[in-house]
């Protein structure tokens, strides 16, 4: 793991123990979890893919996904990548996410697979790139387009130094 000066991810993760457990999380399949060192594989995935997507830091990435250890690898790898996260709330209407992206101009918004479609024409209208990210449930089953692509990515990535 190579760590530049990333105030933030550092002050988050800079004394934890990959081996650690970082979460667990309960599911109808059983309890899944992930250390630390997932944390940072699953991050460092996630961060390369939002680069590799056109993310710069500084750069807005508006999030309206449901709460959950994916949602929070978002957050990480958006910290990681430079960028601002910018969280939205589920119960927001199509009306009120325009309102947000209109006047935050992220340069990626990223929903629940299940309302890709309600936000399809509006995001195009606004020339703001879309991707999904939901819950894992299986390997038969998506977790959306970002997730799809990150599975591919490099667990290696050199953070973007942000000062505090």
């Amino acid at each position: 793991m190579l760590f530049m000066k990333n105030a933030l991810f550092d002050g988050l993760l800079a004394n934890a123990d990959p081996a650690s457990r970082f979460a667990t999380i309960p599911d109808e399949s059983g309890d899944r979890w992930y250390t630390y060192q997932d944390v940072f594989d699953v991050s460092a995935r996630i961060a390369n893919t939002l680069v590799n997507m056109g993310v710069k830091p500084g750069d807005r990435v508006a999030v309206q996904v449901p709460k959950s250890i994916e949602a929070i690898m978002l957050y990480l790898a958006t910290v990681r990548a430079g960028a601002v996260f910018l969280p939205l709330n589920t119960g927001y209407t199509v009306p009120e996410i325009r309102y947000f992206l209109e006047n935050a101009t992220p340069s990626l918004f990223i929903c629940d697979p299940a309302k890709r479609d309600d936000f399809a024409g509006l995001l195009k209208d606004l020339d703001i790139r879309l991707e999904t990210l939901g819950v894992w449930k299986n390997h038969d089953e998506s977790a959306g387009t970002l997730a799809d692509v990150a599975l591919d990515a490099s667990t290696e990535f050199e953070n973007i130094e942000r000062s505090g």
